[in-house]
């Protein structure tokens, strides 16, 4: 299926694909409005308390205004941590400390060899440096992992040479001068083995 993979064996996923993110969320959105939901953008939550009657939020934004809800889910990705430490009511020790995963990607100039997503085995908190596909069908590499204190986004592109160690344990094939700098980004998570925890002084 992939001769140009060197490996000992493998588990074939042919459920597995790529979808478009962009599109997936605006169904998504579709579907809640559909459903009774209204949706507000770029009203950020200052502050909030719980009180008798629920949780009273301050909400941000071109009209500011106070919400009280009965539920509240907080999805805010890296800064989730934050937004529930600024919820006056709620137990400090029902935040869970938040680490950050750096994480760079690099995209591969030419054609891609492979028609699959190929996936190393993971280790511990890494994915191990995996290959994709995008829509248009270009492949790229990803990620290495590195734990950081702060919401950093620079591309260190010192870290190429790993990237070539590490792919080339799969595709021996793969030359110099075929990886370009992609792109990074940033995973929060709620444990590690060796990241320190970053807390409301260091990284807000």
């Amino acid at each position: 299926m992939e001769p140009a993979l060197r490996c000992v064996g493998g588990v074939f996923s042919p459920s597995t694909g790529i979808i478009d993110s962009h599109a997936l969320m605006l169904s998504l959105q579709g579907d809640a409005e559909n459903a009774g939901a209204m949706m507000v953008f770029k009203s950020p939550i200052g502050s909030g308390q719980i009180t008798g009657d629920g949780i009273e939020l301050e909400v941000g934004g071109a009209e500011p205004m106070s919400i009280v809800c009965n539920s509240v889910v907080n999805c805010a990705g890296l800064h989730a941590t934050h937004v529930a430490r600024t919820i006056h009511g709620v137990p400090a020790d029902r935040i869970p400390p938040a680490y950050f995963a750096k994480a760079h990607y690099y995209t591969l100039s030419g054609k891609s060899p492979f028609n699959h997503l190929i996936y190393p085995v993971a280790q511990t908190a890494f994915l191990g440096v995996h290959l994709t596909l995008d829509l248009g069908g270009q492949a790229r590499f990803g990620p290495d992992l590195d734990w950081i204190d702060d919401v950093d986004y620079t591309f260190d592109n010192q870290r190429e040479p790993l990237f070539y160690d590490a792919i080339r344990r799969y595709w021996p094939d793969l030359k110099d001068g075929q990886l370009q700098p992609g792109y990074t980004g940033i995973r929060p998570k709620i444990f590690a083995s060796t990241a320190p925890p970053i807390t409301a002084s260091r990284g807000w």
